[in-house]
């Protein structure tokens, strides 16, 4: 029995780290997804032109490590906006500016920017737009050296301001305020170099040991309650449904093991099997943290999705959708 109380502790553990841990392995520390602004006003931006511009972005992304393999918190948003539009015969020259930001969307900071000018020629503005994306290479520019200063920047300022989130979270967790503190402490990115990515990890088991311990002591009262006015076989199941999924802590445990015992000396073994109900107790238990462990990846990018300013594109889609008649 102690074996397997020991077992479903490390399980939960094991998740608890999973859910939000700072790695020290992990090779993207700091993830990165391409986006394009999109103005409102007529941009003679083609599909073809931000297709082009999102894919070459994409790239020099992942070519520099940062790739993001779903939506993250981070953008390098490119903000193209036309500079002059000349004629000389028959040719169009296009010349265009493009503004790279890196944004983090959660602390809604731009890191870092710098601006590059291209210029296409051709005899209709499709064509010239076209010729400008296809000489375009970002890769011979400071992209790289951009990227890895916004990412400096990125660690300097949580490296900074980590230890008065985390002292606020733990304000909040005591005070009974539990939800924002896990909020404050999820503001903080997974990232290896961070100074306190420690005393993040240990406020958080902290902060789950006080959601385990309160739900613990609340569903053994709300039981206990349950078996005092319905004290038969129909009332201990009842309490077999109260106390379902629930993981003992100290605090609880002596309160538990009486109330077990009230039931025992009641009801026969065939009525209510003590050792398979906490079996079953702490399978349900691990089952549901299994579940949800599945769901906060999607949890995870449904919240970046709902915090990206809706002027951005960053899938192709968007860029169908939003194209300008007349500029293909």
């Amino acid at each position: 029995m102690r074996n397997k109380i020991k077992l479903v502790i490390s399980i939960l553990i094991v998740i608890v780290f999973s859910i939000k841990s700072f790695s020290q392995t992990k090779k993207v520390d700091i993830p990165f997804f391409p986006a394009i602004q999109e103005h409102n006003s007529e941009d003679d931006l083609s599909k073809y032109f931000k297709t082009n511009l999102l894919n070459k972005l994409n790239q020099e992304i992942s070519k520099n490590g940062c790739g993001a393999s779903e939506l993250s918190r981070f953008v390098v948003l490119v903000n193209p906006e036309v500079l002059n539009m000349t004629t000389n015969g028959q040719m169009m020259l296009y010349q265009f500016n493009l503004l790279f930001s890196f944004v983090d969307l959660v602390s809604k900071k731009t890191y870092n920017n710098f601006t590059i000018e291209i210029a296409g020629a051709g005899n209709t503005p499709g064509q010239a737009v076209y010729d400008a994306t296809r000489r375009f290479n970002l890769s011979s520019s400071d992209f790289g050296a951009n990227l890895k200063k916004a990412c400096t920047q990125i660690v300097d300022y949580y490296s900074k301001n980590c230890n008065s989130i985390v002292a606020k979270a733990n304000t909040l967790a005591f005070s009974g305020n539990v939800d924002e503190a896990v909020a404050q402490l999820y503001s903080i990115p997974d990232i290896q170099d961070l100074s306190c990515a420690s005393k993040v990890n240990e406020t958080l088991v902290n902060i789950n040991n006080l959601i385990t311990s309160s739900k613990c002591r609340n569903s053994i009262a709300e039981a206990t309650k349950e078996w005092s006015l319905n004290p038969t076989e129909d009332g201990a199941k009842s309490v077999s449904s109260l106390l379902s999924n629930l993981i003992l802590t100290d605090d609880c445990n002596q309160s538990y093991n009486v109330l077990i015992a009230e039931i025992k000396a009641k009801l026969t073994q065939k009525q209510f099997d003590a050792i398979q109900f906490r079996n079953k107790m702490y399978d349900d238990a691990i089952n549901i943290q299994k579940q949800k462990m599945a769901n906060d990846r999607d949890i995870a990018i449904e919240y970046y999705k709902n915090l990206i300013p809706p002027s951005y594109i960053y899938n192709y889609n968007d860029i169908t959708n939003n194209t300008k008649k007349g500029n293909n």
